[in-house]
């Protein structure tokens, strides 16, 4: 007699644990399908660590220039470039007081 699963069944948990995982690999096929598609397209996934090198860059060349890293946050020649500076000294002040930062994500 073959069994069949009932509210009561014991296989019941099997095959709904069957299901979800089956449902999570679907899932995961299906995102990282798009996720080439993207790619494909040239889309950056990165976005955000590709403009703190960019900023890195930067911060390196005005040391090279100037000597040191002490970029006014409103530094006339690049102001993006001195407010990131700025950024990057309060994320370090937050994380050095235990808080959220940017810097360990």
């Amino acid at each position: 007699q073959p069994q069949t699963s009932s509210p009561t069944s014991p296989l019941l948990p099997t095959k709904v644990n069957a299901a979800r995982r089956k449902q999570r690999r679907e899932s995961e096929d299906r995102i990282a399908h798009r996720m080439q598609q993207l790619q494909d397209l040239g889309f950056k996934f990165q976005v955000h660590s590709d403009k703190w090198m960019d900023h890195w860059h930067r911060l390196k060349a005005y040391r090279d220039a100037n000597g040191d890293c002490l970029v006014p946050t409103h530094y006339a020649q690049d102001n993006k470039l001195g407010r990131w500076v700025h950024t990057q000294r309060h994320q370090r002040r937050l994380w050095k007081k235990g808080g959220k930062s940017s810097m360990t994500q």
